[in-house]
């Protein structure tokens, strides 16, 4: 039974906020990462037991747009919304005043809060 692939489409990038990571010695696309998590992160689930993953979600070959439209619908809901609205100019600099995820100090400790005991003499 033949495999079925459904090749990168470059267009699809910028529509659906997807930037490619890896590509094969012929240029062919391996794979696109989630700039909404990329720049954003995961939708926590209020009052779930496991707390979700952090990673970055990375799309691979079938590169479908009904993955993208179900991973974003799922953990962006939100920010794929006000993306959806924006002007493809506005699409273009939607990323650039945030900070990667990965690059912000929660990301490395968490977003709980810390108490703080103050002893003033």
């Amino acid at each position: 039974m033949p495999q079925h692939s459904t090749p990168f489409q470059k267009a699809y990038a910028q529509y659906f906020a997807i930037c490619v990571t890896q590509s094969d010695a012929s240029g062919g696309v391996v794979s696109a990462e989630c700039l909404f998590c990329v720049y954003f992160g995961r939708k926590q689930k209020v009052g779930s037991k496991r707390g979700r993953t952090n990673n970055i979600k990375f799309f691979k070959s079938p590169f479908r747009a009904d993955n993208y439209k179900q991973h974003h619908r799922n953990q962006h809901s939100e920010r794929w919304k006000e993306y959806q609205e924006a002007s493809d100019t506005d699409k273009r600099s939607f990323f650039e005043e945030h900070l990667p995820m990965k690059r912000m100090l929660h990301a490395h400790f968490g977003t709980k809060q810390v108490e703080k005991i103050f002893l003033i003499n």
